[in-house]
């Protein structure tokens, strides 16, 4: 289990990239410090195969999967500036890995990623060019400006891309900035998720940024605060959500589904 450097142990975290059209995810699962591995998500049977790690940072908030589920870009920093990477580049890779079947170069963290436009086509962060893989090219373009569900940033519009709506955002504090977005459940029930960009992490094994979730009911006017979990989505009909470094799959709070853990490629009951 990764420690602060206060000594504290906490949990690895996990962010979570599900394809649109396709039952997979990709788990990135965060800890000890820059250290991530990469698992593939079979979310028909909620099993997990083991991708592989990387001794780097991913900025899992400005990756992303192809619809199909076959291929991923992300963007990380590996600090050897000296290297053809320039210290950090964004990639593009398959699912469950990171082999770079294209590599950008960038040489600081303004900026970098992508987003998936279709499943043919990316748009990546200071990339110019295009980029082949067989019969069946992944281009780069068309603008990324002409999408309508595009925001100004990368992890905003990939959530109103999926299918979030956009509640609203609000400055915090000089160096914090908070942006709301909601799903709807089953039963009356909403899903709210409020990402928080800042310098300094609320808590100790907090990334930056980081993520906190709310579950609504207008009907009963309930409001359940859910402050451990660090990333939530709805798959289908049902709630999944990841806490103190496993995914959880289940149709309720109530963790009446069982844990994935993402350290392992084992579920527990």
């Amino acid at each position: 289990m990764p420690t602060t450097t206060s000594g504290k142990r906490v949990p690895a975290r996990i962010h979570v990239l599900l394809a649109r059209d396709a039952k997979v995810g990709l788990v990135l699962r965060v800890g000890p410090a820059r250290r991530v591995c990469v698992l593939g998500w079979d979310r028909e049977d909620d099993t997990l195969e083991l991708g592989q790690w990387l001794a780097a940072r991913i900025y899992a908030h400005r990756s992303d999967i192809a619809p199909d589920g076959k291929h991923w870009i992300y963007f990380a920093l590996n600090g050897r500036w000296q290297s053809e990477t320039r210290g950090s580049y964004s990639a593009l890779a398959r699912v469950p890995y990171l082999k770079a079947l294209a590599l950008w170069p960038q040489g600081d963290t303004w900026g970098g990623g992508g987003l998936f436009l279709d499943r043919d086509h990316f748009h990546v962060a200071g990339a110019p060019h295009h980029v082949g893989r067989g019969a069946a090219p992944i281009t780069s373009g068309p603008s990324l400006v002409d999408q309508t569900w595009y925001r100004g940033d990368k992890y905003g519009s990939r959530l109103v891309r999926d299918g979030w709506r956009a509640l609203g955002s609000e400055n915090l504090s000089a160096d914090h900035h908070l942006d709301r977005f909601e799903r709807a459940l089953q039963g009356g029930w909403s899903l709210v998720k409020e990402v928080h960009y800042t310098s300094r992490p609320r808590r100790p094994g907090k990334g930056v940024p980081y993520e906190e979730h709310r579950l609504v009911s207008a009907a009963s006017e309930r409001d359940l605060a859910l402050p451990d979990w660090e990333w939530a989505d709805v798959d289908g009909g049902r709630l999944v959500w990841a806490e103190r470094g496993c995914s959880w799959p289940g149709a309720s709070p109530a963790r009446t589904g069982s844990a994935t853990c993402a350290c392992c490629t084992t579920s527990t009951a």
